[in-house]
């Protein structure tokens, strides 16, 4: 049994969870500066350890406690490259790399990447987490097919997680009508596997 759980949306501005009403500090943040918490969706910020922490904390507790074999996450990732603007992100990046994210493309590799990074962080944290109460706790990440196109749209770089041994599997998400489409991409993801 794995439970499915969206990992970034944390629900909306007239329905959250209890540490995202009690810590707004967290919420990201998109390019122009507003805080991702609408009523369509929140956002906490993959930047801040705190929200990590709650996250992995959350999970590792729920599987342990209901006896699950590990867990399906989906929606690890960003929204999209106008995500990902908190403070704690922006001035990691200025400090390491020396550029203002908001005098570049949101879709410049080096900045989609970095952003990325967050995410993997994620994820190398709960696989910790779970390998010191049981080793054989699996993660399976939904995924788009194409991890280029994973990485670039939403800064999921999930062909990382799988190279590191962080995720135990994917699920490709292919929502698509033509065989041939649907087929070429599940080739790709295969290979992004390495079978």
């Amino acid at each position: 049994m794995y439970p499915s759980f969206a990992v970034a949306y944390d629900g909306n501005s007239n329905n959250q969870h209890a540490f995202a009403k009690n810590n707004p500090q967290y919420f990201e943040k998109n390019r122009s500066g507003q805080i991702i918490n609408t009523p369509q969706r929140s956002h906490l910020s993959w930047g801040h350890p705190e929200v990590r922490k709650f996250k992995v904390e959350t999970f590792t507790h729920l599987v342990l406690k209901h006896g699950f074999d590990g867990v399906l996450l989906d929606y690890i990732r960003f929204f999209g490259t106008s995500d990902g603007y908190c403070e704690v992100i922006v001035s990691e990046f200025k400090a390491k790399h020396g550029r203002d994210p908001f005098k570049i493309s949101p879709d410049d590799p080096q900045w989609v990447k970095f952003r990325a990074d967050y995410v993997t962080l994620f994820i190398r944290e709960l696989r910790q987490s779970f390998n010191k109460v049981d080793k054989d706790l699996k993660i399976i990440a939904c995924v788009n097919a194409d991890p280029k196109e994973s990485l670039r749209k939403v800064m999921q770089d999930w062909e990382t997680w799988v190279d590191l041994s962080l995720v135990d599997a994917v699920v490709t998400m292919i929502y698509e009508n033509d065989t041939n489409n649907t087929l070429k991409l599940a080739m790709i993801a295969d290979a992004a596997t390495k079978g």
